[in-house]
């Protein structure tokens, strides 16, 4: 299975869920590192074609590379990322899509820590180390987001294509956030279908994440709107298709 994260280090009891890893420029005291993580994707150029494409090259930002560096960390048990920083590589890795299509590289990086022997019973640091923490009734900003875009790691698994014109001829292109993206059940009197998103997943993906893959695209390539999207399983796997809407105003 394609992993999301490098990581170098020892591994521990998960204590703390992802939404829970808290950033920090320096490791506090009573608290220990002990493994290396790395995310990086390659940026898809503006016009290059969307054929077989990682998800997380196609909808490539520091959102997504954070996210996933804080479900390893939470994965290995982790309640810190220390001195996290993202960043532009020199180029993308040899053989990516990146590299055929002119994109540029990003990478993020950060160090997991954990509390030492002594401060092992504490509770995980919250954005305030001196604050006591409180019981979250409702998700937080970064739990509804992953419920609105539920690929997370599962970006790394995801391949997409788009077969047909641009749902937004206006330049420069403005993509439009995956949870701004509606979707319709079937085509609305109101819209056109100008293409359709093919997206697939060998192994380790949900449902929701492939349905949430389909409005990603649709989003990245500026649509507001998608329409009649179909999955079905694929072995381990599954197959989804959607069709990608534009407003009749918008030309054809």
């Amino acid at each position: 299975m394609r992993q999301a994260v490098r990581y170098s280090g020892a591994e521990h009891e998960p204590r703390a869920s992802a939404a829970e890893v808290v950033s920090v420029a320096t490791l506090p005291s009573g608290y220990e590192a002990f493994g290396q993580l790395e995310a990086a994707c390659n940026a898809w150029k503006e016009g290059a074609p969307v054929d077989g494409r990682w998800l997380i090259d196609l909808d490539c930002n520091e959102r997504r590379l954070r996210g996933a560096l804080r479900e390893k960390a939470a994965a290995v048990g982790g309640v810190l990322l220390v001195r996290e920083r993202c960043g532009s590589g020199q180029r993308p890795e040899a053989g990516d899509a990146g590299e055929r299509t002119g994109g540029g590289r990003l990478v993020c990086r950060a160090r997991v820590a954990r509390p030492d022997d002594a401060e092992r019973g504490r509770q995980p640091l919250t954005g305030d180390p001196s604050a006591p923490r409180a019981s979250a009734l409702a998700a937080g900003p970064a739990e509804a987001a992953a419920l609105d875009d539920p690929t997370g790691t599962m970006a790394w698994r995801i391949r997409v294509s788009y077969a047909g014109r641009s749902p937004a001829p206006a330049a420069p292109l403005v993509p439009v956030p995956a949870d701004a993206v509606h979707e319709w059940p079937e085509l609305p009197a109101s819209h056109q279908a100008v293409g359709t998103v093919l997206a697939s997943c060998d192994e380790g993906c949900t449902l929701n994440a492939m349905r949430a893959s389909v409005r990603v695209v649709a989003g990245r390539l500026g649509a507001g709107d998608v329409a009649a999207v179909r999955c079905v399983p694929r072995g381990e796997g599954w197959s989804c298709a959607g069709r990608v809407l534009a407003p009749w105003a918008n030309g054809g």
